[in-house]
């Protein structure tokens, strides 16, 4: 990732600080509404889902100088998802794409095409490293 890139992530991740639970309940009702197929991925409480999504996104966002750091975690959390839940390349597909649509709209327009084009190249990088 380009220094730019973090920055533009860290300005878009900002606007939705303290906020990153909502978000991620957003996002999912978004994601099952685009693709009701996968709601059957997380068959428990939701609202838990949306939790373990936010300490993620933070950590994510903690480590961006750093990523390599992440990548066993990465590959052990990918397995789990391939094993438990039969996560496909199609699912990280669309995964990605909602979560950017849903920062889009919550953070407004203060998530530009720089912004867009940032997470799209850390979500790739991401799902990218647990599907190996």
């Amino acid at each position: 990732m380009t220094p730019e890139q973090i920055n533009s992530i860290r300005k878009s991740f900002q606007l939705i600080e303290g906020k990153e639970e909502v978000v991620a309940l957003l996002f999912y009702n978004r994601l099952f509404l685009k693709n009701p197929n996968m709601r059957e991925m997380f068959p428990g409480d939701i609202k838990q889902q949306a939790k373990k999504l936010a300490e993620v996104l933070k950590l994510i966002y903690s480590s961006l100088e750093r990523l390599d750091s992440l990548r066993p975690a990465l590959r052990d959390l990918g397995s789990r998802h391939l094993r438990e839940h039969g996560v496909l390349e199609k699912h990280y597909l669309a995964f990605c794409q909602t979560l950017i649509d849903t920062l889009h709209e919550t953070a407004g327009t203060h998530f530009d095409e720089l912004a867009k084009q940032a997470w799209s190249s850390l979500l790739e990088q991401i799902s990218s490293e647990m599907q190996n």
